[in-house]
């Protein structure tokens, strides 16, 4: 799944937090995409 990467550190560690997530829960790549994305709209503010 293609996405903009950001070379941004807040990005690449939402990212790093959404693959934990995904790992450790076992949640869908879409919900972790969910919440990464959201983390990142978060540090955008």
């Amino acid at each position: 799944m293609p996405s903009k990467v950001c070379n941004s550190p807040a990005v690449s560690r939402f990212a790093a937090l959404a693959d934990d997530f995904s790992q450790a829960e076992n949640v869908s790549r879409s919900e972790a995409m969910k919440y990464r994305q959201a983390g990142i709209d978060l540090e955008m503010k």
